[in-house]
């Protein structure tokens, strides 16, 4: 039965939760999915496989699989050198619970690496000690707040690449996405921290314990060191060597994770036997398999040959939405969107929607169109990769607090829907101040 490519990919997603919910394995959950969905498209057997394997060697997947087994390696590393706890005292020490539980994964999500969720997970998890916050809550905690930066931080490749297509200048840029990140924090405050009980851990007055062997003692920016040397590494490299960022993207964080592996180590030493088991856990491995699986889901999505011929999904949807006289708004709102619920990315959302949205504005638009349609855009696209059940740290979340995909999705829905009602009005309002 054939269908149009929007029903296909809404149907697939539909299906990919649905057998997460009766499996409660995403492994096989998206094995299965890829399969259908990719077979419902027209690809054969073999050019499934070829697909398959092509994305699972390509440099960009071995350099992202590096990614994330750094990630949680150094995690690991900071718990074992017992640097994570006075991380977390840190802040306890000095912001309420409610403040503490936002921040840890806030200050993570200053850093682009992808899968970051699975860092800041146990930072969440750990600063509740007396485990009074229900799992599904701190799943929406780290979730959430990982994501607040995305919109403007130019550490970000969608950011990076959205600057690029709209041909804004950075600090322009940053000041017309900002809003966002406020109104997300005003959105995660109330759908999410008020949740949180009052009592759910007091404010502790005690300094944090300097950690064993640890060679700054009672230095209180100790914690910070790692993260601070992944971000001045990461932007060194961009700046100095941008060669190599362009070789490959991740690339500069790979550097900068091992910059700070390398400090902690220095900081705080552990035996190597004790830093091996730190990266090397079967736990670890197996996550590199989902996201392996996420990655070639993804690849169907992008344009590929298909019985010789070349075949994209997005561009079939952007000629479905044109043959049935779809409003040029929409599109502006649904294509990001679609892409972003698709790709789970925000590199995904913006290299697929923003050319198509760009060329809607035709020649040499106003500064108030091109304002609109970006940050009309942006919001939607993002809200799209944000209930994207392909989204890595949404389910490498999932998986740490072991809580439903289903209930997580259907829970963040309001959040979603408020920021894509502040995408509308902000929109329409900066195009009247700039056109009046």
């Amino acid at each position: 039965m054939d269908a149009p490519s929007v029903v296909k990919i809404v149907v697939s997603l539909a299906f990919l939760i649905i057998f997460y919910r009766f499996t409660k394995s995403f492994l096989w959950s998206i094995v299965m999915t890829t399969i259908g969905f990719a077979g419902w498209l027209g690809f054969s057997f073999h050019e499934m496989g070829m697909i398959s394997f092509r994305r699972s060697v390509s440099p960009n997947h071995l350099f992202l699989s590096l990614t994330v087994l750094q990630v949680i390696w150094l995690s690991n590393q900071m718990n074992a050198t017992g640097m994570m706890q006075k991380f977390i005292l840190f802040f306890k020490s000095r912001f309420s619970s409610r403040m503490s539980f936002a921040l840890l994964p806030a200050v993570v999500g200053l850093l682009p690496m992808p899968g970051g969720a699975i860092f800041s997970a146990p930072l969440v998890q750990a600063n509740d000690s007396d485990m009074s916050v229900d799992p599904e809550l701190k799943t929406r905690i780290n979730y959430w707040f990982r994501h607040i930066w995305e919109y403007w931080w130019p550490l970000y490749p969608g950011v990076i690449l959205a600057m690029e297509i709209t041909r804004m200048r950075i600090g322009e840029y940053i000041f017309l996405l900002i809003p966002f990140t406020v109104f997300t924090v005003i959105v995660g405050r109330i759908f999410i921290l008020k949740k949180i009980p009052r009592n759910a851990e007091p404010i502790r007055k005690d300094s944090p314990p300097a950690t064993n062997n640890d060679k700054f003692g009672e230095f209180p920016g100790t914690p910070f060191l790692p993260i601070v040397a992944i971000i001045i590494t990461y932007i060194l490299i961009q700046i100095m060597l941008p060669g190599w960022a362009t070789f490959n993207k991740y690339i500069p964080m790979v550097v900068g994770l091992l910059s700070a592996q390398v400090l902690l180590q220095v900081i705080s030493p552990i035996g190597w036997k004790e830093l091996l088991k730190a990266g090397f856990a079967l736990k670890t491995f197996s996550l590199i398999v989902i996201v392996t699986a996420i990655r070639i889901y993804g690849a169907f999505l992008e344009p590929q040959i298909m019985g010789g011929s070349h075949y994209s999904v997005m561009d079939q949807v952007h000629s479905e939405l044109q043959h049935w006289n779809i409003s040029p708004l929409w599109i502006v709102a649904f294509i990001p969107f679609m892409a972003g619920i698709t790709t789970g990315l925000a590199i995904g959302f913006v290299g697929a929607g923003f050319p198509v949205v760009i060329s809607l504005l035709g020649q040499n638009p106003s500064a108030g169109d091109l304002y609109f349609y970006t940050t009309m855009a942006y919001g939607f696209g993002y809200m799209g990769m944000m209930l994207s059940p392909v989204h890595v740290c949404l389910i490498v979340t999932v998986e740490f607090f072991k809580t439903s995909l289903y209930g997580t999705l259907k829970k963040l829905i309001p959040l979603a829907v408020s920021m894509m009602g502040f995408s509308l009005a902000y929109s329409f309002l900066i195009r009247f101040i700039m056109n009046a």
